[in-house]
């Protein structure tokens, strides 16, 4: 049975108590955190507090929900949530709809029952997939992106006649962490995506201008072609620092 940790907003004590109280009796729901506003449950996602649902009381103003839902989203675990709406109306499809578009992916009715608290365990379940496939895309697309980066640096790299090496070992990383993704239909996707990207390349990026010096002496010269190599050197030390920076290898 899968387990699901839950974060509730809710700035009426009472309400925060029926909730607890109805969540407790479904399986699923063993550990909710209960928290009065915004500001709060902020501080458990920005800590690194994982949740799979998140519980926004329509007692809030609408701009504030959705304000929050988009500082949340900021937040791995905030990404991956499901956003549920805790009303005690029964609202109309045009609220429903409105509620959507801010980014909540369903509602709790009072008074709460089990029937409808199981059905949200399955809607958690079904959240999290599509966002950590979306979040997937995210990864894909900024590793493909860094790739045709790279391959802009090698041509130049190699029109300079210098070794590209350390630019094909950041490449060799880059397809290692696409594999680190561990989903069967990643590589796939990176293909798909990656050939995607190409096509919407338009002219390489011209990273540093080519050696300028025109002169008879070697050592200016040098001296001048060692300076765009280690502006090539630092490009792609960047690349690297980048794609470390966001915990993908």
């Amino acid at each position: 049975m899968q387990i699901y940790n839950c974060l509730a907003i809710e700035p009426d004590s009472k309400n925060r108590m029926i909730l607890k109280q109805a969540m407790s009796l479904v399986a699923e729901f063993n550990h909710i955190t209960l928290v009065r506003n915004d500001k709060a449950a902020l501080e458990l996602l920005r800590s690194g507090s994982a949740y799979d649902l998140i519980f926004i009381s329509d007692r809030f103003d609408k701009n504030k929900i959705s304000q929050f839902i988009k500082k949340a989203k900021e937040f791995d675990s905030g990404f991956l949530a499901g956003y549920i709406l805790l009303t005690s109306t029964q609202n109309d499809a045009r609220t429903v709809a409105k509620s959507l578009l801010q980014g909540i992916d369903g509602v709790l009715i009072e008074p709460y029952s089990i029937d409808s608290l199981q059905e949200l365990s399955l809607l958690a379940a079904k959240v999290k997939e599509q966002r950590e496939e979306e979040k997937r895309k995210i990864v894909l697309s900024f590793l493909a992106s860094n790739v045709i980066y790279c391959v802009d640096i090698m041509a130049q790299a190699i029109i300079l006649s210098h070794s590209a090496n350390s630019i094909r070992r950041t490449i060799k990383r880059v397809n290692e962490s696409i594999l680190s993704l561990g989903s069967n239909n990643i590589l796939e996707l990176y293909l798909d995506i990656l050939s995607k990207s190409f096509m919407k390349v338009q002219k390489p990026v011209i990273v540093v201008q080519e050696c300028r010096y025109k002169g008879t002496s070697e050592r200016v010269k040098k001296i001048a072609q060692k300076d765009v190599i280690d502006k090539l050197e630092n490009k792609i030390s960047k690349i690297q620092k980048d794609i470390e920076s966001k915990g993908i290898i």
